[in-house]
Formats: structure tokens, C-alpha cells, sequence
């Protein structure tokens, strides 16, 4: 992943030959986040991509988590952890990356009672959350 702009991209690049596969992009508007720090832009993304099985699960510094189908890119599924969830919203942006167990991509979210989620991998429902 990685961003530039007021947008975030999702790159898959043929590891043999470095030609891209496939690219999504998706908005990302930053205001009201702090992304310069002296002399040091901290621009997201912040987090990992996560490959679990056909899957590749992203997180972008606005709290958009979305699953691709990793050989097309197809996009699977969506949620926005900040509207949809109310989940905290820091001033660096999203940073958290997924974690994957069993059918399940795990992230922090935020807010009363999700201080932690987990969402289907196949669909994006949620699962459960919990308050830590």
C-alpha cells in the first residue's frame, strides 16, 4: 500500500518480473490529521497488508479495511472502521495491521465495547468485539 495525495493505492506486483498485476485505489482525505512531524512526513499507510488464503486484507491510514481477491483484485468486501464502527480516530491516522486466525481478520477499532473486532474473512460481517 501506499499513498499519495488525498488517495491510497493497493499495489500486487509480479514478484518474478516486478511488472503490476493488478491496482486499486481508494480516497483517503487527510484533514484534520497531523502527517508532518518536524521535518518527517508520516504519510500512511501505517499498516501491513495481510495475505490469508485467496486474500489479501488491507487497512488504510482512514480506517478503510478491504479485502481483494489477491490474484485479480477484485474487492471482496469493505468497511470503514471510523464511520461505519465509530471506531477511535487518532490524529496520525489508522495504524493498526490485520490479524488473521482461523476465518477471522482481527483489527482494534475503538470506541465502547470494540476496542477490538473481528470480521469474517470471507464476507466482512462482524463477528464479535470486545472492550478491553
Amino acid at each position: 500500500m501506499y499513498s499519495r495525495g488525498e488517495q491510497e493505492f493497493v499495489v500486487a506486483i509480479d514478484r518474478a518480473g516486478g511488472k503490476t498485476i493488478w491496482e486499486k485505489s481508494n480516497p483517503a482525505p487527510t484533514t484534520g490529521l497531523i502527517l508532518q512531524v518536524e521535518d518527517f512526513n508520516v504519510r500512511g499507510p501505517h499498516s501491513t497488508p495481510v495475505i490469508a488464503g485467496d486474500l489479501l486484507v488491507t487497512v488504510g491510514l482512514v480506517g478503510r479495511m478491504q479485502a481483494f481477491e489477491k490474484q485479480t483484485g477484485r474487492v471482496v468486501w469493505s468497511n470503514d472502521l471510523w464511520r461505519e464502527y465509530g471506531g477511535t480516530r487518532l490524529e496520525r491516522g489508522y495504524v493498526c495491521s490485520p490479524l488473521v486466525y482461523k476465518n477471522l481478520a482481527i483489527v482494534t477499532v475503538g470506541g465502547p465495547g470494540q476496542a477490538l473486532m473481528a470480521f469474517d474473512l470471507q464476507t466482512g460481517a462482524v463477528v464479535w468485539k470486545k472492550q478491553t
